[in-house]
């Protein structure tokens, strides 16, 4: 382990903003992307190269000058404003339109696409990570609670699906679809976890908390 923690902070300290922006959690061995929330597992052999490779996005590159930026402008006054624990309609609903028109959220640090929202909309544009901070949490937990609704009492069927991210990071996508004998319907995208790893007990787990989110902690089904 000591190895591994000198390991650790010699990566960090090679890394653009060394510890200003990457910190190490002991206790689930992983390196913190501050910037973007993202996380490596530093036991993985390939953790250096699946780093670099996250310094190269474009979502990175973003998120790390809106974080620096974050202390002055627009960025400084949008941050204060939901500190207070406020709430703003117009923001909600960029996010909620950008969510359901499959449209990225960095969308946002595009500067005619900010232009185009600001001219006709008459309003400050927020960026991506206020976003993602103050309205995608809520949001999803509306849509969650949507699909749960439309769910109960009625046979269901998972597809379970595991990928790796631009950033390298682990993937797990849950799916949940009725089965009522009509195969045009589109399943719902339930849930999307990032992960330390991928294996059956970690799938299993996964699947066991978005049944006991469908049907309660209590609820009978097999599996």
């Amino acid at each position: 382990m000591l190895y591994g923690r000198r390991f650790v902070a010699a990566l960090i300290g090679s890394l653009p903003c060394g510890e200003k922006n990457w910190s190490f959690e002991a206790a689930s061995k992983l390196i913190l992307c501050k910037s973007c929330g993202t996380k490596f597992d530093y036991t993985d052999s390939n953790v250096q190269y699946k780093i670099n490779q996250h310094i190269k996005t474009t979502k990175h590159e973003d998120n790390l000058k809106l974080s620096q930026s974050s202390q002055v402008g627009r960025y400084q006054f949008i941050s204060d404003s939901f500190n207070t624990g406020s709430s703003n309609p117009f923001f909600q609903d960029i996010t909620k339109a950008l969510i359901s028109a499959n449209i990225p959220l960095n969308a946002l640090s595009n500067p005619k696409f900010r232009g185009l929202l600001e001219k006709y909309g008459k309003q400050t544009v927020p960026c991506e990570l206020t976003l993602r901070k103050n309205y995608v949490s809520n949001i999803s937990q509306v849509i969650r609670e949507n699909i749960i609704q439309q769910v109960q009492n009625k046979d269901i069927y998972l597809i379970v699906d595991e990928t790796l991210d631009v950033a390298g990071q682990y993937i797990v996508a849950i799916l949940v679809g009725i089965l009522d004998g009509e195969f045009d319907k589109q399943p719902y995208l339930f849930e999307l976890i990032e992960v330390a790893v991928t294996n059956p007990a970690m799938i299993t787990q996964t699947v066991n908390s978005v049944m006991n989110q469908l049907y309660g902690a209590n609820a009978n089904y097999e599996h």
